[in-house]
């Protein structure tokens, strides 16, 4: 029934489009049928994309015989460059000159398809499947639009199988390898067994097999453990002397309470130990309470301290913590004693060889500051006028006279006959705070 309902279609377009993916040693037979391989144009064609052309042109004019578009696709073919072919055969109705065509065309579409070739895919991943619009021509081939959105997907299986199969082998290739943790006594992991009779070894595992001749050979030796504990009770019991020895060995035993005291050879002891370099450093170094010489730079002489040496010497005192409360060094041909604060200090004090005391830039600054303050406030001591300081812009006198004439609701600014501003006025004759904001504005009227 299927076969029959393609009988009754107009297959023509499909098999345009199957022409693409004919096989090549298909295209003599199909130029048979569609009666081109008596002309010299078949055998002129150069390449099979040119005889393909050939057929999808023979195909479209056996379309239109017998119709008023047949003068014009034919006119339209033959001006192309295509080479020479009876057209009065492709032309003709097919009552007056009779075209062999394939037996079925069922069978036809069935051998095309069967002949056609497979996408080309590569494995790699593709963001987005093109979609087929209603203006995008029918076009087949390896990059033909009509094989796009089908090769985009054929290219996703391909890479996701690719994805598949790596992870698949790796997966595999580490259940297979020996890269895995070994197991400890606290985690889990791979284990080397070991048969080993007496091994002290923590990171083997001893084999059932051994375990189980471990456990037999107790067993077994159980009545000759107790026959050896029977034999030394025996021959402790026989042996008159045992009390003797037993008691000669605790003498050479040390007492608890001597505290070491009896030793016998404490050099050798001392030696055994490994402290002999230990106990001559000892011997060596220098009583805090008597004082003594020290081989190196430092040599102490009862109440004398020296360091010796070309190099410059810090003597340093530090507190409890650690920290530094001052440094005292001179180096050698240097311009004089140093004296450095420490930690919390201001720089160093230079006490110079000609005599004279050096103080850093910044204690110097501070040093003229007040030195300046203590002239100034000694000046003003001995009395007025430039000598004391600089004079005040309105004397006794005038500041008398201002406040009264502000008692008699006068304004400051009235007061401009004694040649000074405001900013003194308001300087000498202060105002209360309660009537200020009446007060200036009375100034500024």
């Amino acid at each position: 029934m299927l076969a029959g309902r393609l009988q009754q279609l107009d297959l023509t377009p499909l098999l345009v489009y199957l022409m693409d993916m004919t096989e090549t040693s298909a295209l003599p037979w199909l130029a048979e049928q569609l009666s081109l391989t008596g002309d010299n144009g078949w055998h002129l064609a150069e390449s099979d994309d040119a005889r393909r052309a050939m057929l999808k042109n023979a195909i479209e004019l056996h379309r239109y015989k017998g119709t008023p578009w047949r003068h014009c696709y034919a006119r339209r073919w033959r001006r192309s460059p295509r080479p020479a072919v009876n057209w009065r055969r492709l032309i003709i109705p097919p009552s007056r000159y009779a075209i062999t065509t394939p037996p079925s065309m069922t069978e036809f579409i069935i051998m095309g398809a069967a002949k056609m070739s497979y996408l080309k895919e590569s494995p790699a991943w593709e963001d987005g499947i093109y979609q087929i619009e209603t203006s995008d021509p029918v076009l087949g081939g390896p990059e033909g639009i009509t094989n796009r959105p089908p090769r985009e997907l054929a290219n996703r299986t391909a890479w996701l199988k690719q994805q598949l199969e790596g992870t698949q082998a790796a997966l595999e290739a580490h259940a297979n390898s020996r890269n895995h943790p070994d197991a400890t006594l606290a985690a889990k992991g791979f284990v080397q067994l070991s048969n080993a009779t007496y091994s002290q070894d923590e990171t083997t595992a001893a084999t059932p097999k051994l375990v189980n001749d471990r456990v037999n050979a107790i067993v077994d030796n159980t009545p000759s453990d107790l026959d050896t504990l029977n034999k030394l009770a025996q021959a402790i019991s026989n042996n008159p002397k045992f009390a003797e020895s037993v008691t000669q060995l605790l003498s050479q035993k040390l007492a608890k309470n001597e505290n070491g005291a009896d030793i016998p050879d404490k050099n050798q002891f001392v030696k055994n130990l490994g402290l002999t370099e230990t106990v001559d450093c000892a011997k060596n170094a220098l009583d805090k309470r008597t004082g003594g010489t020290v081989k190196g730079d430092i040599i102490s002489q009862g109440t004398q301290i020296s360091l010796k040496g070309d190099d410059r010497k810090h003597l340093g005192f530090h507190n409890q913590d650690g920290s530094v409360r001052m440094w005292l060094y001179k180096d050698k041909g240097g311009d004089g004693v140093r004296l450095n604060n420490g930690n919390d200090g201001g720089g160093e004090y230079v006490f110079h060889k000609d005599g004279g005391f050096r103080a850093p830039s910044s204690i110097e600054r501070e040093l003229i500051v007040e030195r300046t303050k203590a002239g100034l406030a000694a000046t003003r001591s001995r009395g007025r006028g430039r000598i004391g300081g600089r004079p005040q812009s309105l004397s006794f006198a005038h500041q008398q006279e201002a406040k009264k004439l502000l008692a008699n609701s006068h304004s400051k600014k009235q007061l401009s006959f004694l040649s000074v501003s405001l900013t003194s006025i308001y300087k000498y004759c202060p105002v209360d705070r309660t009537t200020q904001t009446e007060q200036s504005a009375s100034d500024e009227k």
